[in-house]
């Protein structure tokens, strides 16, 4: 037996070994170096009332919007609306009044007379937009999610509901009034 393959077995050992070490000494500097990043990006942010620094941007808490975080963002929502219901197995298509009034919490809103049942749906408001989770309401089992369009005072919100066993898919046109 040669000095070459006796060395050989010995030499691989050392390249398996000097990898482990480089892949943990790597795997390690990056995790020590990525938190280092969050922290480093908001050293010098100064954000305002009841906001937050993520990545170098301040950014408001669920239910609040603005420069300073200063505007509940279900404000937009409130109010009364006519609303033109679309439905496409069959539901009804009609047109009718209702009203979105405040929810039990600041993101929160009601739904009243949700698909003109006279029934409200509690809903969540996240910036411009809005869902309903499933929930049953009386008899109905209702859910949906829409966006509010600002610039025009509406919103579209796309309702699904089984009442006495059938399913409705129904597009609404809310109009603010």
């Amino acid at each position: 037996m040669n000095y070459l393959s006796m060395m050989l077995p010995y030499s691989l050992f050392l390249v398996r070994k000097w990898r482990l070490i480089f892949i943990l000494l790597f795997t390690g500097g990056l995790l020590a170096f990525l938190p280092s990043c969050d922290k480093q990006s908001c050293r010098d942010v100064q954000c305002g009332y009841r906001q937050t620094c993520v990545n170098g941007d301040c950014v408001c808490p669920n239910g609040y919007e603005g420069d300073n975080c200063q505007i509940e963002s279900r404000d937009k929502f409130l109010g009364r609306y006519q609303v033109y219901k679309n439905c496409y197995d069959g539901g009804p298509s009609e047109s009718y009044n209702t009203h979105i009034s405040i929810g039990n919490n600041v993101e929160n809103v009601v739904v009243n007379n949700i698909a003109n049942l006279g029934l409200g749906a509690e809903a969540i408001v996240r910036g411009n937009n809005i869902r309903i989770p499933e929930q049953n309401v009386g008899a109905t089992q209702v859910y949906g999610q829409g966006t509010y369009r600002k610039g025009s005072n509406s919103m579209n919100l796309q309702i699904t509901y089984t009442q006495g066993g059938r399913s409705y898919n129904c597009e609404c046109s809310y109009q603010k009034q």
